[in-house]
């Protein structure tokens, strides 16, 4: 029988093979038909609702901890988010450009301040929270 050590040594030697077989495996898949279909979709909002009412992200949340979430945001995000930043650039672009533009609009035509906080919020927050709700790209049912 193997042990946990020999199964990872094993992995370990095959860290170098695995980037190509991901590749080879990703570009021959097709993700959208099945994940897109209404038994998926089904199913997806079966196991949510179990989910929450197991409270299963609650207990994980609990079972980790702050220190634990913590390291492994710092060992594991903090090295790549500046990358994953850059090359999500283009999309940002796209999914936020119409919602800027839509609010930069609404703010253009803003009524003056009254000094009523309930007045002002009604008459200069809502409508650009709203231009920026309508312009959304996932309003529009687009895919981010």
């Amino acid at each position: 029988m193997r042990t946990i050590q020999q199964a990872a040594s094993n992995l370990q030697a095959s860290v170098s093979l695995i980037p190509a077989r991901y590749r080879q495996g990703v570009e021959g898949a097709d993700w959208a038909t099945s994940a897109g279909s209404e038994s998926s979709e089904q199913l997806y909002a079966t196991k949510v609702q179990e989910a929450i009412a197991q409270k299963r992200r609650q207990r994980g949340v609990q079972r980790v901890g702050n220190e634990a979430w913590r390291a492994a945001a710092l060992n594991n995000g903090a090295p790549i988010i500046g990358s994953r930043i850059t090359a999500s650039i283009g999309k940002y672009q796209t999914n936020f450009g119409p919602v800027l533009d839509a609010m930069t609009r609404a703010a253009s035509s803003l009524k003056p301040k009254t000094g009523d906080l309930a007045t002002d919020i009604a008459n200069r927050v809502t409508p650009v929270a709203q231009a920026a709700r309508n312009a959304s790209p996932k309003r529009a049912g687009s895919v981010r």
